[in-house]
């Protein structure tokens, strides 16, 4: 197998490009202090995901922690 068909083949084994995961539009949804708030917590992994979705769920935003951790790790559709 050549180097470029190992990268083909890399390729199509990535996931697929969709939607944003739902971290990802809250973050293209809130402005202001709430998106410093929440970048900052996002950045910051001394904070628990599980305490960044109860935050967010007082805000009125629907985000599962194992979501948030996905998209900390880089792991979701956003990237």
């Amino acid at each position: 197998m050549t180097v470029q068909e190992m990268l083909e083949e890399i390729r199509q084994s990535s996931p697929r490009k969709g939607p944003a995961c739902s971290v990802g539009i809250v973050l293209r949804s809130v402005s202001g202090d709430q998106a410093k708030a929440l970048n900052a917590a996002m950045a910051d992994m001394d904070i628990q995901s599980g305490a960044i979705a109860k935050w967010l769920g007082k805000q009125g935003f629907d985000c599962k922690s194992h979501t948030i951790a996905r998209h900390r790790r880089k792991e979701c559709r956003c990237e």
